[in-house]
């Protein structure tokens, strides 16, 4: 079978240790601001350690389900992507078994008290929940954790990336769907063609999801 998340002229990021772990150094350092986090951690402590938490289960989840890509081996930027069957089969089993749990990712919970641990998971399972009510059209790419690396950032490194992955979805004539959480990134995905579909939000923990799709165009012959 095919495999559509295959993009030739992109760098595939290989799901090994050396280039997971710079993967998340730059994750680390672009999302010093990340929303779902910044309104429930204060203290900068708290803040890192949730947010290395979050990205090793996830950066695991979506390298083992899907793939990782940057525009050269450099890895200035990158973004993962998987097929929507990989969203939609989430569990608890499939997060074991791809390493979700690592040692890693409990070193790094383990820096937080146990009300920030619970704070951390309410979260997840909060977003988890306000997900499960919405419904969206299928097949689509799913596009998780674009980043450009801390300064240089608004020299185009992550309008080109997406560009690769829109070419491509034109291409596979397959949607993309993803959710962000600024007006500066709904404005940035919507120069690429994105439209809002829909928005999460959580009084609690103070975030909002917007959700946002990419409707394939035909490729003129």
């Amino acid at each position: 079978m095919r495999d559509r998340l295959r993009i030739s002229d992109l760098y595939e990021i290989r799901n090994e240790k050396r280039e997971k772990e710079k993967l998340i150094r730059l994750y680390m350092g672009a999302f010093g601001d990340y929303p779902k986090l910044k309104g429930l951690f204060k203290e900068e402590r708290a803040f890192d350690a949730a947010l290395e938490a979050l990205l090793r289960f996830y950066v695991n989840y979506d390298l083992t389900y899907g793939k990782a890509f940057s525009l050269d081996e450099n890895m200035d930027e990158a973004v993962c992507i998987m097929e929507f069957e990989a969203v939609q089969g989430y569990s608890d089993r499939r997060c074991k078994d791809a390493g979700c749990f690592s040692e890693e990712y409990l070193s790094a919970m383990s820096r937080l008290t146990d009300e920030e641990q619970r704070q951390w998971k309410e979260t997840m399972e909060e977003i988890d929940r306000q997900e499960k009510r919405l419904t969206f059209p299928e097949p689509y790419f799913y596009v998780d954790f674009v980043a450009v690396k801390k300064g240089l950032q608004g020299e185009g490194h992550g309008s080109a990336l997406m560009k690769k992955l829109t070419d491509n979805s034109d291409r596979e004539n397959m949607p993309i769907m993803l959710f962000t959480n600024t007006e500066d990134d709904i404005r940035f995905y919507e120069k690429l063609g994105f439209r809002k579909v829909a928005v999460t939000r959580s009084e609690k923990y103070r975030f909002e999801n917007t959700y946002m799709f990419y409707m394939p165009r035909p490729i003129r012959k």
